[in-house]
């Protein structure tokens, strides 16, 4: 299943209730959401990947992630932190 940031410009409420219909569909399916949320992937990806420059960079967790970006969590190709990137 692809889902295309399906929560982006949902209240609270209806973004948790999503959250929820997601991890139910989760066994036995492979499920690939794209985000800008690292709330929303750190709840719902057990793998999470990212994308900077057309390279994919897989951190071994996100909390991983969340230290090698800036402060606010926006990450531009200027900012990665990922050397391949540099």
């Amino acid at each position: 299943m692809y889902l295309d940031e399906p929560t982006t410009g949902m209240d609270p409420i209806s973004r948790r209730a999503t959250w929820d219909i997601i991890e139910a569909a989760k066994p036995g399916r492979a499920i690939v959401l794209t985000t800008h949320s690292m709330e929303e992937a750190d709840i719902l990806g057990d793998r999470i990947a990212i994308m900077v420059s057309a390279l994919q960079h897989e951190p071994a967790a996100c909390s991983q992630l969340t230290m090698l970006m800036p402060v606010g969590g926006c990450l531009a190709s200027n900012e990665c932190q990922f050397p391949e990137c540099r």
